[in-house]
């Protein structure tokens, strides 16, 4: 926008999506040179092609764009050099003896636990069926509890003619279940 000019342009959209993925923009600065330093800064970081080298958040960018407002011409955007390959690095901790002295003990605890069970592989086994059929208990006597029927008591109705039925039905002697 500052340019008046795309920054790749082609005949194509796959030249266009080729140049953005193979080459490198060209500078604001070089295209129209009113455009300040820090302006063609933050433009170049935002414009990377590896997202780590660019900004981190719109804040970040908000950051340094106040700054160019009030030093058009300052060196304050950090660009970062090369394309974020960087070599592995050792990071030192504070207490690296205290940790290998945790995990020393975790892994003796460990090994205790290991023995425990290599040597009394029969208790161990025979522990584990039986959690397992108690499990099995358990769940078949819910499966069957929750799939039962309820008990329902039928009136002794034997000997008594309709009318006699309906009496019973009206003083709430018999109840009907439908």
């Amino acid at each position: 926008m500052v340019t008046g000019k795309v920054p790749f342009d082609a005949d194509t959209p796959v030249s266009v999506a080729l140049k953005h993925m193979q080459e490198t923009p060209k500078e604001p600065i070089n295209i129209n040179p009113a455009v300040p330093l820090a302006v063609n800064k933050i433009i170049m970081k935002a414009m990377k092609k590896d997202p780590n080298l660019r900004y981190a958040s719109a804040t970040e960018m908000l950051k340094d764009l106040t700054l160019a407002l009030k030093n058009p011409d300052g060196d304050f955007v950090s660009v970062a050099i090369g394309d974020g390959d960087f070599p592995t690095q050792v990071i030192p901790t504070l207490n690296n003896k205290n940790i290998e002295d945790k995990i020393k003990d975790k892994d003796k605890k460990n090994g205790k636990k290991q023995n425990f069970f290599k040597k009394h592989k029969a208790f161990t086994i025979v522990l584990i069926l039986i959690m397992l059929f108690v499990l099995s208990l358990g769940g078949t006597s819910l499966v069957f509890n929750l799939t039962r029927n309820k008990d329902i008591q039928v009136p002794n109705l034997v000997g008594l003619t309709e009318d006699g039925v309906k009496e019973k039905i009206k003083r709430n002697e018999v109840i009907l279940y439908c």
